[in-house]
Parts: structure tokens; sequence; C-alpha cells
């Protein structure tokens, strides 16, 4: 398939962008509403959205190539944001400098290890890391399930446990997205 041109209106820029506001007015709210984090969140929702602008500007001749870069941004975000209601519930404790730390850790690893994430996850059998990222794929699933259901057989709902859901979700997206910073010029040699 040949890269062509991405105009605006299929650049998916609005889209992207709409779906990434709606989840940080959510996270502003979750485990309880917080006016400071709302405007903060508006703010980095807005950062984002020239973020995909430059990107649409530098790379809209190469479609592989933006729509590659556009994912890589939207998984941060959404890692962002799915990781802020356990470090706000954590956040009168050292444990909240952990979870930050963890997710910077975890974003650095991922833009280091973009070429290893990208054979683990297009070839998982041949890549011990390919088989570490879906055995973590299903133990998140699997936690989900387990939290859920936890949550509607209780009469007290935990938000920690919620929170760790998220949290491990968003690390999970943090960590897959170095994949997209590999160039597809150089997918296509592997």
């Amino acid at each position: 398939m040949v890269d062509q041109a991405v105009n605006f209106k299929d650049s998916k820029i609005l889209k992207t962008f709409f779906s990434i506001f709606i989840l940080g007015m959510i996270s502003s709210f979750v485990p309880q509403k917080s006016y400071t984090l709302l405007v903060v969140n508006i703010i980095v929702s807005l950062m984002i959205l020239i973020i995909f602008i430059i990107l649409w500007r530098v790379h809209s001749r190469r479609s592989k190539r933006y729509f590659s870069l556009l994912s890589f941004v939207m998984l941060l975000s959404f890692s962002y944001y799915f990781s802020i209601p356990l470090i706000r519930l954590l956040s009168n404790s050292y444990l909240m400098w952990i979870g930050i730390g963890l997710w910077i850790g975890i974003t650095t690893c991922s833009i280091m290890l973009g070429k290893s994430i990208f054979v683990g996850l297009s070839n998982p059998i041949k890549s011990k890391l390919g088989i570490y990222i879906f055995v973590m794929f299903f133990l998140v699933i699997g936690l989900g399930k387990v939290v859920v259901s936890y949550n509607y057989t209780t009469h007290n709902p935990s938000a920690v446990a919620v929170g760790i859901f998220t949290y491990l979700c968003g690390m999970l997206l943090s960590f897959i997205s170095g994949a997209l910073l590999i160039d597809p010029e150089k997918k296509k040699q592997k």
C-alpha cells in the first residue's frame, strides 16, 4: 500500500481530540470531582489538539507515519487519564510519587524499546517480550473482570480496586505505545 496524502477531513483529529477531551473530563470527576483537575485536563487536551495539528501539518503527505504518530499520542494521553484515579486516591501518600515515577519509567522504557515492542506485538511467539506483553494483557483483563464482578456483588464498591485496574490499563497502553514510533518504512524491513 502506497502512502497517501491526508486531508484535514480524513485526519481524524477532531474525533480523536473529542474522545480524549471526554476521557479527560471523566477522569476529573473520578473518584471525586475536582474543578482544578478539570481545568488542567482541558488544558492538556488542548495541548494534545495542538500536537495533533502539528503532526498533521508535518506528516500529511505520509499517511502511515501520520496515523502511527497520532495513535502514539492518543495512547499516551489515554494512559495519562487512566492513571489519574489511582494517583488521586494515593495523593496523601508517598505511593503517589511511586505511581507517577512508574508511569514515567514505563513510558520512557516504551520509547526506548519501541523496536522490541513492535517485534513482540507483531510476532509474540518468537519474542519473550511479546509473550510478556500478551500475558500482562490477559492478566489485566482478568483483573478487570474480578473488579467488575466484585463491585457488582458488594454493597460497598471499592474505588481503590477500580483505580488499580484503570492504572494497570494505563500502564499497558503506555508500554505498547512505543511500538507506534517505529517508522512504517522500517516496519517493512522486519
